[in-house]
């Protein structure tokens, strides 16, 4: 083929090879324009300094009718087994850039920057039998494991029952794959962040400066300088004597961002601010429920009932989110490129 492009330029010049705009297309793309231009001048369609372009379609199409000529092959058995380990190797990962983050707040530390190279080690800790050097290699994920995500690994397999996954092919066969998963996932990561994390932030906000100003909501109808109004908007009157202190505490925390404004600093945010002002509750929330589902499996008025009995006229605290997406142990969507 590279030949036949050489006998082209050489019939029809360099301009048969580039783009409209002067420039030089990749390799596969220059030998779909290359043969298309050659055939329509020959037509004599275009014109010598007159390029082309090219009409791209997806037609969407059952798997097992494409390959129904086919039944010996057993491609679709092994593109399925293929999509199954790889989703199961895929919600390991996450669970350990988890797991990572977590450790990393405990002991203070900045989180992880969620790219694909972060996920492409994760990943490669449950392929088993990839080894250190299994991200090795051109792109992103040219690189070894690093020590500190094994050592996270390594405690997280001895003390729970998550362990690397056996494929039935080589490792290697897999590592294009894995590589666009680790891509798919950072990108996740990048927009939930980007779309999430100030409605996140303001929901913690109001549940903390709700817990500050608890004893001073609706405790006392003959004074309105004590309540606050919650149906329409928390806080929109004065809680004379509440703790000023406190509540200046608060709306400094939440917005002070130490580590800058990444988005791994903003996913470190959002967990410090959900351990200091939301976590207690909502476990606590969290234990009542599970007893009223048990007592009341189709009564939810019933369940209602219980609960306010308990937990009071109070809001439902905000929930518990993980610093990282977590994927599903489904089968993934997954993708060879061979041009």
């Amino acid at each position: 083929m590279a030949d036949l492009v050489e006998r082209l330029i050489n019939r029809f010049g360099q301009a048969a090879v580039n783009t409209a705009q002067g420039h030089e297309p990749s390799h596969t793309r220059r030998l779909h324009e290359t043969l298309l231009r050659t055939f329509e001048r020959r037509r004599r369609i275009l014109g010598a300094d007159q390029g082309v372009k090219l009409r791209h379609k997806t037609v969407s199409c059952s798997l097992a009718k494409v390959l129904q000529r086919h039944p010996s092959l057993d491609i679709a058995q092994t593109l399925q087994e293929a999509a199954v380990y790889v989703g199961k190797v895929r919600h390991l990962a996450s669970l350990l850039a988890n797991y990572i983050c977590t450790w990393k707040l405990h002991h203070g530390q900045p989180f992880p920057d969620a790219t694909q190279r972060f996920y492409m080690e994760c990943s490669t800790c449950f392929v088993k039998g990839a080894g250190a050097g299994y991200t090795n290699g051109a792109g992103p994920g040219a690189a070894q494991v690093p020590p500190s995500t094994l050592q996270r690994f390594q405690y997280l397999r001895h003390n729970s029952n998550l362990q690397a996954l056996q494929a039935t092919w080589p490792p290697w066969r897999l590592h294009e794959v894995f590589l666009y998963v680790a891509k798919d996932m950072a990108t996740v990561a990048k927009t939930y962040i980007q779309v999430h994390f100030q409605r996140r932030r303001l929901a913690i906000t109001y549940w903390a400066l709700f817990q500050a100003l608890r004893a001073h909501i609706m405790n006392d109808d003959d004074d309105p300088d004590t309540q606050v109004d919650m149906t329409v908007r928390p806080f929109t009157r004065r809680a004379e004597g509440a703790d000023y202190l406190k509540i200046l505490d608060i709306c400094e925390t939440v917005h002070h961002s130490p580590d800058g404004d990444s988005d791994a600093s903003k996913r470190r945010l959002l967990a410090q601010l959900q351990q200091l002002y939301v976590e207690t509750d909502r476990t606590d929330y969290r234990d009542l429920m599970p007893g009223l589902f048990e007592q009341f499996p189709d009564d939810a008025a019933a369940r209602r009932e219980n609960r306010d009995a308990v937990w009071g006229l109070l809001p439902v605290p905000p929930k518990l989110t993980a610093p990282l997406p977590r994927f599903k142990p489904q089968p993934a969507f997954i993708r060879i490129d061979r041009t």
